[in-house]
């Protein structure tokens, strides 16, 4: 990128001018800095050196009087046996040396001889403490108060004093060390001062410890001193130990700390513990070259800076010379008080220098103006015609000539530019506006297999956008890379050759979406040549909705076909059931009337026709669930009963070699269902698996438990169920298995993988039909070779009664009232009328339902009751019922019907009609509901 010519004059200009000023003037303030900052390391040093002169004095004097004691008791001038002597010497250390706060000496066996100074002044100057033991062992402790000329004033002996020098630090540790030694700093008990103690043992020729001096010295001398001294404005020097501990520091003795524990002892205060903060923060600015071996590492002065605040610091820190002494001379300084005035100057100077530019800088600026404002004129001239603007600018006008002819000759240009733009812009708006617009994937390739157009249905349909694929070679793109073999059509044939382009008609191919998506399309390809070279386009349709739209078709074809396979079994299946059931009537009836008359006399035959009608009766009942036509009543049932008592007769005709086992969990909540149906899905399952199992033989088991279907459970979409309770029966076999392409088909009617004889191929599909009227679902698992579980789900139903007795009437109701009978066959009509007569009822009877209505109407109170069939030709026995309840209010009317879709007990209660009886009809049910319906009983 070039830089502008008046950006190169504004910048010129300014780095001229300013550019000096930021050369010279950070130079001179870093170099005044850099003196001053010397200066002041050179006062903290000088500061530090004076602190240790007179650190060093204080030691020198403490270890001085040490020594000379020890050779003053060594050659015997002063020693123990003359106290008196001892005691002088002592006091004289004292008033030689004003920071000595005692003197003392302890011997091996104890003796021990101390003089303090008195802290109170109507005692004393001096007090004299002697430990003394006689040759029997005996102790003595006395004390002595003397005034400065050594007059006696006091004396005591304590009786239970318990001190003993051999166990003080101070004792031990010359003892050890054999040599003068130093201990830390603590609080005089005496004095209530701080201060240390140095030792010094007494040995004799062979080495042995005769004694130890000790001297108390106090610190407030070296607090004093740092108190004196003058760092800067409101610096400071202090001393501190390797616990932080300070040592001296201005006004400590008023700074002393009690003990954490509670306890009287007094301490020295630590850094952390003092109001002001800097000692703390430059103690830790230092901190890096402590964090060694605290503090033999701080072979010279450590040096550096913290902020307080808005103020910056210097600090700098050594060691106290001496080998036994870990102490630090810590001193701080604030830069303001150094170099505050030096850098007010600096501002001023650096105010007037920026002025001073500032002039210089507005002068240039306006010189610069009038060259670089026509030239930048134009060249915003130049940027409109880049961003496709025409339209017309501001006359160009300059003081310069050559910069004035330009302008002309620009805007002559431009006009003519202008003209061809928009004739050129109108026609590929029409152009990108087909193209943007357009369902179709739209692509253009190179001569280099490079992706020059992609219009928004190509993001769509691919996955990238239009700037992810401008550009990009052709194969770079997921969809475009190999996806199949090469004898396969894809998007990688069509295009996997830069320079020989196919033209392709209309072909369905699969492509890939960036995502891995597989979609099919379809693809149009032609060649044409741009710029000299040829060009691919490629127009690619989406056909993923018509596909999934002929499939969908497909599948509701194929439903479709099913329910009307279904439709129409299920009207053979109603038609057969209603004729079936009026023969069934004829049949069942004349043998109850022949077991009526027997008395006794065949009636094992007459209970054997009646069986086998029972049984033809409940097989058109399982005809109908499974067309789905019959909708029993439903009862709340007991199902660990009902599988428990199929269990039973099932391991009565199983094969010996099959082995039947049986968990049936008796907690189980009862279900809304008809016994004798659900009985019937138990008997065929088990049944089912045994073939299965045949005649190798195996395993049965059978299951029974409650179960919960989450919402979140595959189950429910596969059954079409809600989430809930479930009481799941399961039967699973160790047979030959189910195939896969069996297992698509295994519900359907007449579908079966038995040998001929062996099934119908309607019992799946009956307990498929049974299952879903309960509100239910069934569910296969069947591995080929291994075997099959079938599972079936039935909703719980927490609140449901007990089942009704599925037990006949105990006795025949009979009457004598006069009931219409209607019914369009003759043998069924004559088997009820002479079952009527024989319960006692006056009886007239009827073929059609006009024929009945005729006779009701001439005199409506002479009939009781009307009984009348519900499939008659012309007038159905529900219309005929509604009329004559039209012409007789409140007339009890019982309809009989073999099968109806038009009917039920619902629909026949609104219509009037009390009651609803399924045919055939037995004698000892058809007693009670004429009595019901009679004597007006619910």
């Amino acid at each position: 990128m070039k830089l502008s010519i008046r950006w190169g004059m504004i910048l010129g200009c300014i780095l001229l001018i300013w550019g000096t000023q930021l050369i010279i003037m950070p130079v001179s303030i870093y170099s005044s800095r850099s003196v001053m900052l010397d200066h002041t390391r050179d006062i903290m040093e000088n500061i530090l050196d004076l602190t240790l002169e007179e650190t060093g004095n204080f030691f020198s004097m403490a270890r001085g009087a040490a020594h000379l004691t020890e050779r003053l008791i060594a050659s015997e001038i002063v020693n123990t046996d003359k106290n008196l002597k001892l005691e002088r010497y002592f006091c004289d250390q004292l008033n030689l040396y004003p920071q000595f706060a005692g003197i003392y000496f302890a011997t091996p066996q104890g003796a021990f001889y101390y003089v303090n100074r008195e802290p109170d002044p109507a005692k004393g100057t001096f007090r004299f403490k002697l430990i003394e033991y006689d040759a029997k062992g005996n102790r003595t402790t006395r004390f002595l108060w003397r005034d400065a000329d050594y007059n006696l004033i006091e004396k005591k002996t304590d009786f239970n004093d318990t001190y003993d020098p051999r166990t003080r630090p101070w004792y031990k540790k010359a003892v050890k060390e054999k040599s003068i030694v130093w201990t830390d700093p603590y609080i005089f008990f005496s004095s209530g001062k701080p201060g240390i103690t140095t030792a010094g043992p007494l040995t004799d020729e062979a080495g042995n410890v005769r004694g130890v001096v000790g001297v108390d010295i106090e610190l407030d001398v070296l607090s004093g001193f740092v108190g004196k001294l003058r760092v800067g404005k409101t610096g400071m020097a202090f001393i501190v130990n390797r616990n932080t501990e300070l040592i001296a520091f201005p006004g400590l003795s008023r700074m002393l700390k009690q003990e954490e524990s509670g306890n009287s002892n007094i301490r020295l205060p630590r850094l952390t513990e003092l109001e002001n903060p800097l000692c703390k923060m430059a103690y830790e600015a230092v901190g890096k070259s402590l964090a060694q071996d605290w503090p033999s590492a701080l072979k010279t002065k450590a040096f550096a800076s913290f902020e307080a605040g808005s103020k910056t610091y210097y600090t700098m820190f050594t060691r106290v010379n001496g080998q036994k002494i870990s102490w630090l001379v810590g001193v701080y300084i604030p830069e303001e008080d150094y170099l505050g005035a030096i850098m007010a100057n600096q501002r001023m100077t650096l105010v007037l220098t920026f002025l001073a530019s500032v002039v210089a800088t507005i002068g240039g600026l306006i010189f610069a103006r009038r060259i670089t404002e026509p030239v930048y004129a134009l060249d915003q001239e130049a940027r409109k015609i880049k961003r496709d603007d025409y339209s017309q600018g501001t006359k160009i006008d300059s003081f310069f000539g050559e910069i004035q002819r330009t302008a002309d000759s620009f805007f002559e240009m431009k006009t003519a530019v202008a003209t061809y733009k928009k004739e050129l812009r109108r026609k590929e708006t029409i152009h990108r506006a087909i193209t943007d617009t357009a369902n179709e994937a739209i692509v253009i390739k190179d001569d280099q297999g490079r992706i020059s157009y992609w219009n928004p249905a190509a993001a769509k349909l691919f996955g990238y956008e239009r700037d992810e694929a401008l550009g990009r070679h052709i194969q770079e793109l997921v969809p475009f890379c190999r996806q199949f073999n090469d004898r396969d059509i894809t998007l990688f044939s069509l295009f996997r050759d830069g320079s020989d382009f196919r033209e392709v008609k209309t072909t369905e191919i699969s492509i890939t979406h960036r995502s891995g998506r597989e979609i099919p399309a379809e693809i149009s390809m032609v060649t044409i040549p741009l710029d000299g070279k040829p060009h691919a386009i490629a127009v690619i349709r989406d056909i993923l909705n018509r596909k999934q739209a002929e499939a969908e078709k497909l599948t509701i074809w194929r439903k479709l076909q099913q329910a009307r396979k279904m439709e129409a079994i299920g009207t053979l299946a109603g038609g057969i059931a209603h004729d079936f059931n009026n023969i069934l009537s004829g049949i069942l009836g004349h043998a109850e009337l022949l077991g009526l008359e027997a008395h006794g006399r065949g009636n094992e035959h007459v209970e054997g026709i009646v069986a086998a009608g029972e049984r033809a009766r409940d097989l058109v009942r399982q005809i109908l669930a499974f067309s789905f036509q019959e909708n029993r009543k439903l009862v709340s049932l007991n199902l660990p009963g009902i599988i428990d008592e199929a269990c039973c007769l099932m391991a009565s005709s199983m094969p010996k070699n099959i082995m039947l086992d049986r968990q049936i969990d008796s907690s189980c909540p009862p279900v809304l269902g008809d016994a004798t149906q659900i009985h019937q899905v138990a008997l065929n399952l088990m049944t089912n698996a045994f073939q299965a199992m045949e005649p190798f033989g195996g395993s049965l088991k059978v299951s029974l438990e409650p179960v919960t279907l989450e919402a979140t459970s595959s189950l429910l979409g596969e059954m079409d169920l809600k989430p809930g309770l479930y009481i799941r029966y399961s039967v699973c076999d160790t047979g030959v298995g189910i195939s896969p392409q069996a297992m698509d088909r295994i519900f359907d009617p007449y579908f079966t993988t038995k040998p001929e004889g062996r099934g119908t191929g309607l019992g799946l599909a009956v307990i498929k039909g049974i299952v879903q009227n309960h509100g239910g679902g069934i569910h296969v698992e069947s591995t080929l070779g291994q075997g099959s579980r079938f599972s079936v789900f039935l909703p719980a139903s927490a609140g449901g009664k007990a089942p009704v007795s599925l037990a006949g009437p105990a006795r025949v109701e009979r009457g004598c009232e006069h009931i219409l009978l209607v019914d369009d066959q003759k043998s069924v009509i004559n088997v009820e009328r002479q079952i009527l007569e024989v319960l006692g009822y006056r009886v007239t009877s009827r073929l059609s339902g006009q024929e009945a209505l005729d006779v009701f109407s001439k005199d409506p109170d002479a009939f009781d009751l009307v009984v009348t069939d519900m499939s008659m030709p012309g007038m159905t026995g529900d219309e005929l019922g509604a009329k004559l309840i039209a012409i007789r209010p409140g007339l009890p009317v019982i309809l009989l019907t073999g099968y109806s879709e038009t009917i039920n007990r619902d629909r026949a209660k609104k219509m009037g009609i009390r009651n609803l009886i399924l045919k055939p009809v037995r004698l000892k049910e058809f007693s009670v509901a004429i009595r019901k319906e009679l004597d007006g009983k619910e």
